[in-house]
């Protein structure tokens, strides 16, 4: 089975777009999907593997956590 990580860095893992759209869509068209996204508040689901890490505060933290973001993706070995 192919492998897909989807990875955000500011929206929410339950974001519309994000976990609906993309995320439960590949899920139904038979991809083994995960999602690396900020820690929410609240995990809603537990259908889509979600991997969190702590939301960076401004734009220097953000683009110093691209490497941390690359790094939690290398680890899952996805395909796609």
């Amino acid at each position: 089975m192919t492998k897909v990580c989807v990875i955000t860095s500011i929206h929410s893992p339950y974001d519309g777009r994000i976990y609906h759209k993309q995320c439960k869509s590949l899920k139904k068209a038979g991809y083994d999907v995960v999602l690396i996204a900020p820690k929410p508040d609240v995990v809603e689901s537990k259908e889509i593997p979600l991997i969190t890490f702590n939301r960076p505060n401004g734009i220097k933290k953000r683009i110093q956590s691209i490497f941390h973001l690359y790094k939690l993706a290398k680890k899952e070995k996805a395909d796609l």
